[in-house]
Formats: C-alpha cells, structure tokens, sequence
C-alpha cells in the first residue's frame, strides 16, 4: 500500500505524549482497591480474578514505583520479566520465563509480541521506545499466546492499553528532575469537543545524560534524548456507533550503546596489533563497578517512529459488537558504534601503518507495516461467550549494515517482506454451575520473502516461501468459590519461518532457507483467589512449556562452524508464579511477585563453543553439546515487593511512602554457557515519599532509586575473539546502575 492510503483512517488528530517519570511511585496507589481490575487478556474486557491467564497487571503507580520509564524498563516491575540489551537497538530481546529471540535479523519474529492499543507492533526496537506516561495499564501475558494475539507470540505479549479521550475537561502535567541530568516536562489534556466528540492529547520530552563516561572526550554516554507526540479523537456517532482515530510520533535521539570493560588482560594485544589491554583502558577502573569508556568514534541510536491508527466499533441490537482496527506503522533508526571498542589507532595499524578512519559499525533500518482487524465479541451475559475474527499484516523491511574499514569489513543490504492472513476465534462455555470450558484456534497463512546484497563479494540471494499452520488453545476453568477460581489449560504456540540476513550469507547457509518455524507445547494450571472481602488476593500458576525446532545461532556441520541462524533443536521452561497483593488497611497496601523458572536447553547438538572452552569441558571441532544450559538471562529466582503508606498531616495535606524491591538470582548470559558471563544475584531498593492535598490537584514527590547503590549489568560480553583469545568482559549498564534520587512536581485538574 502507498502512504496516500491513509484517507482510510476514519479520523486523525496530533499531539504529544508523557513519559512516565522517576519517582511517579506516589501519584496512584501501587495496591488497588478492593474490586475488579479489568484486563482485555482474552480480547474483551474482564476481570483479571476470573481469566484462565498468567498475566500481570501494572498500573501507573506499580511501574512508577519500580523506576520503568518505558518499555524496556518493565523488567523492573513483572517477576517474570527480563530484558536483554545490545549494542544497537534492534536486537535488543525481551525474555518471558526464559524464552526470549535470541537470534536477530530484520527477517526473525520477536517471541514476545508488543500491543500497543489493539495494534500489533511487528518491529520490536520501534516497541521499546515507547514510553509509559500516559498508560492506564500494562498487561504482561505469559506463556505462548498465539491464538487471538497473532502467531509470533511464542513466548508470550506484552499489552499496551492507554488512556482514551474524555467526556469532561482534564488537564495534568509532571516536571522531574534528577540528581544524575535527567530532566522530564509531559503534558496531558482530554476532554469534549462536541456533546459527542471528544480528545485526548498528550506530549513530553525528556533528557538524560547517560551513566557512562568517555574518558576519551569527557563527555556522558548511553544517554538519550526522547520526545513524543500523540493524540486521538472519538466520536460517539451514534449510541450504537464509535469512530475512533489518533497518531503517534516518537522521535529519539541518543548516543547509544557502549559497554564498559570489566575485565581485561593488561598485555593481551587489540585486533592483532600492538595495541595493549593496559594501553585500551588507560585511566579506567576495571571491574565490576566500571561505568567509564574509551572511544574516538561517535556513538548514536537515532530513531523516528509514526503511527496512524483507525477503529469503529458498532454493537448490534443483539448484543453483539463489532470492531475494526486499522494502523500503518513507520518506523526508522540509524545506530552506530566504535567497533574497536577503543581509542587507539586500530584501524591504521591494520591497514599496514596507512591512515585511515575509525573503525565503526553502522545500521540503518526502515520498517513499514499495515494491519488490519476485524473482531466480532459476543454479549457477555449468557452460556456461550466468544470472540472471533479476521486479521491481516503486511510487512516491508529494509536493512543497510555497514563495518570497517579495514577488519571484518562487512557490508550488505537486506530486505525482508511478510503478508500474513489469519482467521481466529475463541470460545468460552459454561456448561454447568461454576464450570467452563475454553477453546480457540488460529489459522495462519503467511508468505514471505527476502532480497540480500553481499557488498563485499558481489553476491545476490533472494528467495519467497509460504507456510500454513494451525494454533489453538483448550482448556477447563471451575470456581470453588465465590472468589476462588483453578484452570488448566493447553496452548500449542508458534513462531514464523526466518532467513539469516547478516554479513555471513554464503550460498550454503542461503540453501538452508528458510529456517523452519518454530512450535511450542504450554500446560498450565492456576489459582485465583481472593480473601476477607477481597482485601487478600493470591494468585498462583504453575507452567511447563517445550519448544521444537528452536530458532537461535548455532553450528551448522557442513558450514565450518560458521554461527549461522538455525533450528538447533529443543528448550523446555517450567516453574511456578506467585502474586499477590494485601489491602493490609485504609493506610497500607502491600503487593508481592515471585517466580521461580527452570529454562534449559534439552537438545542442541550442534552449539557453539564459548571462548578459551576446551576438550574436556565438552569442546571438540569447535563445537559443544549444550543440552543442560540455562537460557541466557533466564534467573532461577526472581521477586518484587512493593508497598504503600498513606498518612495524613493535617485536615487538609496528606502524604504517602512507597517502596520497590526486586531482586533475582544470579544470570548466564551466554547461550553457550560461558562461565566468564555470569551476574551475580543483586537487588534494587527505590522509595519515594509524597505530599499533597486531600483532593491530589497536587503532588510533590521526593524519591531515590538503587538506594543502596548495587552495581550490576544487564548484558555481560566476552570480546576473547578480539583480544587473541584472551577472555575479556564488557558489561551494559542499566538506568539505575548507580543510586540517584529526584523530584516530581504534578498536577491536575
């Protein structure tokens, strides 16, 4: 489709967006109240308590307290949750119970599919830029869902659901302020236009300078630059007729992404030349608290990101509603890094003496996508309720890689396409006093295809395939009481057909095209209960989930051990997940999140072996047996505790304590299981207090986060092969790598 295809959007209105601010822990409650908290897990509204679904409800205070600005920051808030970054966005991975995409190319789905107000988001680096200021709630879905959330969702989805427009006039805004340069403006008004038109518009940007130092430059790094501009309108057309439309734009610029070394071999040599590891980290301190960098060549993770999006929704006299969801997606990022990790030098030394530029890798990507649903929902009264409909997606992706100049010089164009057709449907039916049955299915049909040009060698490929499958879902649901409701549930799960776009492309990998899809096989069983006037909620899942022909780098024999994309065979995670929150009093709330996850490899004959591994640790042609690996940033252990203290001050002013706790066992992350590549456990303390008056049109919040300055990463690499095999580590640094504290000013009206 042409962009001159968006007249069929039935409105569009722009604005701007908010961004959730550090310390927003205080501005809601972070335990609700007793009563229903709705989630649209199975594509209607619902409350939680009574929907056969791991899935975890955060409202603004829940990710306000853990210190999530967007969404790559939401690991702070879910048990079941983490986040791999890289050194350039687009291949950064989100891990639900230790299944995450450990591949990357702009032809592998996402395992963890992002939906942002009905409207799948296929690319997942434009996902995480989002942020989440103007959210009312995230719903984080565990297990596969790829019966009514599309086919990708292998692992599970993270649902997006924002604040819509209003029939009467609000007005609110947030400033913060940080002790380590962030500083965060967000502005957010709704109201009517029309007795039966109405808006919502929204807007903020925000700066921060980064936790990491060029020693080089002096300057801060890994720090961003985000803005974003959204709005909607709905028009109430009829009592049975809604028409709503909106765009979004985010705009982001950052000097991003760098790793610190936090452990080097002072006389190991650089990329074969003279370059030693003492001369590459003069003047930093290496171990694991380093936060300092050297580097000469510029860093940047620029992206630009606008959506247009349609629904009309009409109900029927029956009681039956309908809705279309229509949206085009256009998502661009250009990212760049020193790909010598160095401010030496390198390059001319390996270009025998002769000047030449810094080395640097860069990649310029641009996704187009268009989606279209239609979704018809029966009544919620009655026996028999379901949801059925009709979905299309078209994707069109363009990649431009760039490295050198003169070491593992790489550079190609690739291009990937996909139309999907899907027709679903899923049906709950109460066959006798407290009892239900679920059952659903999905049928897909996808073609895909890609374009790749080997610049280095003058190499074309290309190649179309098509896939059909069929996923479901079957289960039983019984209510012991009036609060208290157990199920069991079967999901078979799927993850499309990939090609391997990367600068080892040769005719023999390109022969194994594509790499098969991917099938996963869920059991659950689950309680969801709720006590003493449902003061006390407790919700308990138990899970166990095997995936076939899993999709990740690995070895292929006849390839001479080149790492290539491929079906290395089968993983299996299980465990269990606790939740539950306590409305202790009027004054306190408590919440509380712990999953244990057992995620390992069970077959992958073929793997890679990690740097310095030998014979007899299972090395032998270059490649290892990794059955038994846990998955990488898959912790055994993870928790979140949270709580809320209101008290008042006088007759008019009143004040609130919040605090965050998580904390998760130690990590690997290295699929092939390099012990040089672990995290230990750690926890991450955040509390804020508020004050403001008894009707909240203001609210001032005071609040540090990692109070207890606890160091850690959120990727840890082994750069051996650039160091003559020396083991040499480079860690990420999170947002919070260092304790900081800030205000938030807010208001509302």
């Amino acid at each position: 489709m042409k962009t001159k295809s968006r007249t069929l959007f039935v409105t569009c209105s722009v604005a701007a967006l908010s961004l959730a601010p550090m310390g927003a822990a205080a501005l809601a409650q972070t335990v609700p109240d007793a009563g229903e908290i709705v989630v649209t897990a199975q594509k209607r509204s619902e409350n939680v308590q009574k929907v056969p679904v791991a899935v975890s409800v955060l409202n603004p205070a829940a990710i306000g307290a853990s210190g999530a600005q967007n969404l790559q920051d939401l690991a702070k808030a879910s048990s079941s949750l983490t986040i791999t970054p890289e050194s350039q966005p687009a291949n950064t991975s989100i891990i639900l119970r230790g299944v995450g995409t450990f591949a990357f190319s702009i032809a592998v789905e996402p395992a963890v599919a992002v939906i942002v107000d009905d409207v799948p988001q296929a690319y997942q680096a434009q996902a995480l830029t989002s942020d989440l200021g103007d959210v009312e709630r995230v719903e984080v879905l565990r297990g596969p869902q790829s019966t009514l959330f599309g086919k990708s969702a292998s692992a599970g989805v993270i649902n997006v659901v924002s604040k819509g427009p209003s029939d009467t006039f609000t007005l609110s805004g947030q400033a913060t302020a940080t002790t380590d340069q962030e500083y965060r403006v967000g502005l957010t008004a709704a109201g009517p236009i029309t007795k039966n038109l109405s808006y919502r518009v929204t807007g903020a940007t925000s700066t921060w300078a980064g936790p990491s130092v060029n020693l080089t430059t002096g300057d801060r790094i890994n720090g961003l630059t985000n803005s974003t501009l959204k709005g909607v309108l709905r028009w109430n057309a009829s009592d049975a007729l809604t028409l709503t439309g909106g765009i979004v734009y985010n705009r982001v610029k950052s000097n991003c992404c760098s790793a610190s070394y936090i452990q080097v071999d002072p006389n190991a040599k650089l990329l074969g030349t003279s370059f030693t590891g003492a001369q590459v980290t003069a003047g930093e301190t290496v171990n694991r608290s380093n936060n300092t960098v050297r580097l000469d060549s510029p860093l940047f993770a620029n992206s630009q990101f606008i959506e247009e999006f349609g629904k009309i929704g009409y109900t029927l006299d029956s009681g039956l509603s309908l809705l279309s969801v229509t949206s085009h997606q256009l998502f661009k990022l250009y990212s760049g890094v020193d790909n010598d990790f160095s401010d030496l030098p390198v390059a001319t030394a390996n270009n025998g003496g002769v000047s030449a530029p810094n080395y640097i890798q860069t990649v310029n990507n641009r996704v187009e996508t268009w989606t279209q649903e239609l979704r018809l929902t029966s009544p919620d009264t009655g026996p028999l309720k379901y949801v059925a409909g009709l979905y299309f997606q078209s994707y069109d992706g363009g990649g431009h890689f760039r490295r050198g100049p003169t070491y593992n010089i790489g550079s190609y164009d690739a291009y990937a396409t996909s139309k999907n057709y899907a027709i679903f449907g899923q049906a709950t039916w109460d066959f006798a006093p407290g009892s239900r049955v679920i059952a659903g299915l999905r049928a897909n049909s996808e073609d895909i295809g890609y374009r790749f040009f080997k610049n280095t060698t003058s190499q074309y490929f290309s190649g179309k395939n098509k896939d059909n499958v069929i996923t479901g879902k079957f289960g039983l649901q019984h209510d012991l009481a009036r609060d208290v409701m157990v199920f069991a549930t079967y999901v078979r799960g799927y993850k499309g057909q990939a090609y391997d776009l990367t600068s080892a492309l040769n005719p023999v990998i390109a022969a194994n095209f594509p790499i098969k899809a991917e099938h996963s096989n869920d059991y659950e069983i689950g309680l969801r209960s709720q006590f003493l006037n449902r003061r006390i909620t407790l919700n308990l899942t138990g899970f166990w989930t095997d995936y076939n022909n899993f999709q990740a780098q690995g070895l292929l024999p006849d390839i001479a051990a080149t790492p290539v994309l491929a079906n290395v065979g089968q993983v299996r995670t299980r465990g269990i997940e606790l939740e539950s929150s306590a409305r202790i009093s009027d004054a306190l709330r408590l919440n509380a999140g712990i999953t244990f996850t057992d995620a390992k490899i069970v077959r992958y004959p073929n793997g890679a072996c990690y740097p310095g591994q030998t014979a007899a640790t299972g090395c032998v042609g270059n490649q290892q047996n990794e059955a038994g690996n846990v998955l990488p940033n898959a912790p055994r252990w993870k928790m979140d505790l949270g709580g809320e203290y209101r008290l008042p001050i006088s007759e008019d002013l009143k004040a609130a304590v919040t605090a965050h706790y998580t904390w998760q066992s130690k990590v690997n992350y290295a699929l092939t299981g390099d012990p040089s590549t672990v995290q230990g456990a750690y926890g991450i303390f955040n509390l804020g207090i508020s004050l403001s008056p008894k009707d909240d049109r203001f609210k001032i919040t005071a609040f540090v986060n990692n109070l207890f300055d606890q160091q850690y990463y959120t990727r840890i690499d082994n750069r051996a092969s650039l160091w003559g095999g020396a083991t040499t580590l480079a860690g990420y640094l999170p947002r919070d790598f260092q304790r900081y504290a800030g205000v938030t000013l807010g208001f509302k009206y």
